[in-house]
């Protein structure tokens, strides 16, 4: 009789130990395909060049996730009569400390030819291409130049 019990036990044992690693599993899934969505789009914009050779676009997009959330904001140029997929030329990662959800981010065509982004802070430059093609692109942090004034 002991022996049945023992038997007994151990088999609600196993099974409730499969249960709990099932659980865990699932759990693991859950989080992580929401932390790893797209994110929401919160900010575009677009620049065509004088000519109409070249479009610059813009985008922030915040995602959110457990322990991954955050707002960058990117820039692309493409070919105006292209299909292809655009470059990405600049790409910055908003300070989580900011109340601020935008960089103030402004594309300017100086020429043609050269592309001028400006942002005003509360960012890190994580990628920056000087130069795509024919086209020159400066990159010009306005805060920087707002504390050298007022100082």
């Amino acid at each position: 009789m002991t022996s049945d019990r023992t038997s007994t036990s151990g088999t609600a044992r196993s099974r409730a130990i499969r249960t709990l690693i099932f659980l865990v599993i699932l759990g693991v899934c859950i989080l992580g395909s929401s932390s790893c969505s797209n994110g929401d789009t919160i900010w575009t914009a677009e620049s065509p060049a004088p000519d109409g050779r070249w479009v610059a676009s813009a985008r922030t997009v915040e995602t959110s996730g457990f322990g991954t959330g955050d707002i960058e904001t990117d820039v692309f140029l493409k070919w105006a009569k292209d299909s292809k997929t655009p470059e990405h030329i600049l790409g910055f990662v908003h300070d989580p400390r900011s109340v601020s959800k935008t960089i103030n981010l402004s594309m300017t065509w100086v020429t043609p030819s050269h592309l001028d982004v400006t942002y005003d802070g509360h960012a890190t430059v994580d990628l920056q291409v000087v130069k795509y093609g024919d086209v020159d692109i400066s990159l010009r942090d306005l805060s920087s130049t707002q504390k050298n004034n007022s100082q």
